[in-house]
């Protein structure tokens, strides 16, 4: 008998090891594993759950995709931003009830220390960081009157990671439109030359260096990822419509054909929370103060709330409706 978090997986070794060698074979799925080996799919997912943790590299499934996928990292990278919303979704299918903390767009750094505190302060399994993290002021287009370096937001962010890692087991860390202005300077400064691109895109990807320096501290170089059944998000499209960013989040997850019950759409820094066909959508506010650049003309911003999300599961990763809440901390 084996734990796993507490919870006893009645396998005796050799099942394990069985189970660990067929899993090395790209082609066997779960439920492959579960009919040679004799045992209950959801005791094999458990069973994987409880390797992964234990160290056995996440490998991706391929042969058996409802559509045809192609799997060449090189042509396509959607198909490795997937194999990392995989791996994070496989990370947390454990069949264990869940609180998950949503905090986002803290914008180092003009985050608000105080309202970060209070979403730790709130407790959890899981705190999702749903990007813009770094504010990547020195190279916005924005107009700028301060001199406000880099490295300096770095330093303001680990800060912030680090405050969070402490208290929360798991943390996932999702990529904005604010990190990505790094990446997109230099496509656009060196779009005929993509091998240069290619040699230095990893390291454009800050928030991947900033993760590396914690252990329970997970990034995604992606605006989205799934847990149980809910999906945060922080896509670059934007409406001043309150609510309407979230519905087309909803209906980008719909014709990409996600399976889903909620969906915590960050960016906006408004509170929203509505339900459409039976899904619970919801715009997250931020956790940062209102910089000077919003107020300018058309790039005003009539509402700036300041919070952060609380959700909660069920065993089947089912989110609670009613125990899901917008926590208001004040306005921007």
């Amino acid at each position: 008998m084996f734990f796993m978090g507490g919870s006893p997986l009645i396998l005796t070794a050799q099942k394990v090891e069985e189970i660990k060698k067929l899993y090395q074979d790209p082609a066997k799925f779960s439920t492959d594993i579960a009919n040679i080996t004799g045992v209950k799919h959801r005791t094999v997912k458990k069973a994987l759950c409880y390797l992964h943790k234990k160290g056995l590299p996440y490998i991706p499934r391929i042969g058996k995709h409802k559509t045809f996928v192609n799997t060449e990292l090189e042509l396509f990278s959607e198909n490795e931003y997937r194999r990392e919303r995989e791996k994070i979704y496989g990370l947390f299918d454990d069949g264990r009830a869940k609180k998950i903390i949503g905090g986002g767009d803290m914008h180092c750094p003009f985050h608000d220390e105080k309202a970060v505190r209070k979403s730790i302060e709130e407790g959890g399994d899981i705190y999702v960081v749903g990007a813009d993290t770094l504010d990547c002021y020195s190279i916005s287009h924005f107009r700028k009157d301060k001199i406000i370096r880099l490295q300096d937001e770095i330093v303001d962010g680990l800060y912030l990671l680090d405050l969070i890692s402490k208290k929360f087991k798991y943390v996932v860390v999702l990529e904005g439109n604010h990190e990505k202005r790094l990446i997109k300077i230099l496509h656009n400064r060196f779009e005929d030359k993509p091998d240069l691109i290619k040699r230095f895109e990893q390291s454009a990807h800050l928030l991947s260096d900033m993760g590396k320096v914690f252990k329970n501290v997970h990034v995604i170089n992606n605006f989205w990822c799934k847990i149980g059944q809910t999906i945060f998000a922080h896509p670059d499209w934007y409406s001043v419509v309150p609510g309407k960013t979230v519905l087309n989040t909803y209906e980008y997850m719909i014709k990409d054909g996600q399976e889903f019950d909620c969906i915590v759409n960050f960016h906006t820094h408004r509170l929203a929370k509505m339900c459409s066909w039976r899904k619970l959508l919801i715009e997250a506010p931020a956790l940062s103060h209102r910089m000077d650049y919003t107020r300018d003309g058309k790039k005003f911003k009539g509402e700036w709330a300041k919070g952060f999300a609380i959700i909660n599961q069920d065993k089947q990763g089912r989110t609670d409706y009613g125990k899901t809440e917008l926590r208001f901390l004040g306005w921007g």
